[in-house]
């Protein structure tokens, strides 16, 4: 009887938890969910850590370098992490958070669930020399912007590891959503999932090779005494 009890408990916590969103799925591999994802960072950029949730992260971009700029910078042939991308492989739901999200910026209940299909998955990565390359390459008024972001009292930090992908966001709408209404909703929310998107249909969203997970350098740039040092601990 006892066995049975416990068979039955571990079966009830299991379909309590149910499947893994790709937040999760990332957070287990190292790496946190951007959002939005986009393609704004690139490995060895600087960024300030806007907001650092358990898995995921909002940053903001502290030095204008563009993709051209910081090629020498990240190992230039992506790979692709097979076991991450097994995992998320098919279509995913993205979990409560984004429904609570969407209900704040479009209001009432109108999406039951929103969807993500991965597609095209790779990794780009940084190494610590070429990080440490960027920092001594960097300009006066780009110090100028990271000493300005650190009197904000967060985190400015470098990108050590990107994951991207092509993404499809599909929205599911609950029934009592008009058809006209869709598109416009869909419209509405497509800049909390992805930027560099593009609506398809009223419910579809696509962006290609967007940049969804993101590893942070856990050195981080620290002024303390006012002086820059340029790889502190982040505790």
């Amino acid at each position: 009887m006892r066995k049975m009890l416990s068979a039955l408990v571990v079966v009830g916590v299991l379909a309590a938890c149910g499947p893994k969103t790709p937040a999760q799925i990332l957070n287990e591999a190292g790496y946190l969910e951007l959002r939005p994802a986009s393609k704004l960072h690139y490995p060895s950029s600087i960024v300030r850590v806007e907001r650092e949730g358990r898995s995921d992260v909002v940053l903001f971009l502290t030095c204008t370098l563009t993709e051209e700029a910081l090629r020498p910078y990240f190992l230039q042939s992506p790979s692709t992490d097979h076991e991450l991308a097994t995992k998320l492989s098919g279509t995913f739901s993205l979990g409560g958070g984004y429904k609570e999200l969407i209900k704040a910026k479009v209001g009432g209940e109108v999406v039951r669930d929103v969807q993500v299909t991965f597609k095209n998955v790779q990794i780009l990565d940084a190494t610590t020399q070429q990080m440490i390359a960027l920092l001594d390459s960097i300009d006066k008024s780009c110090w100028k912007a990271v000493e300005a972001d650190l009197r904000t009292n967060l985190p400015v930090c470098q990108v050590r590891s990107i994951f991207r992908a092509d993404l499809v966001y599909t929205v599911k709408f609950e029934d009592s959503v008009k058809a006209e209404a869709k598109a416009q909703i869909t419209q509405a929310i497509a800049p909390e999932l992805a930027a560099n998107a593009r609506n398809v249909g009223s419910d579809k969203i696509v962006g290609e090779n967007l940049h969804y997970g993101v590893k942070l350098e856990r050195r981080c740039i620290t002024v303390p005494g006012g002086k820059i040092v340029k790889l502190d601990v982040l505790s």
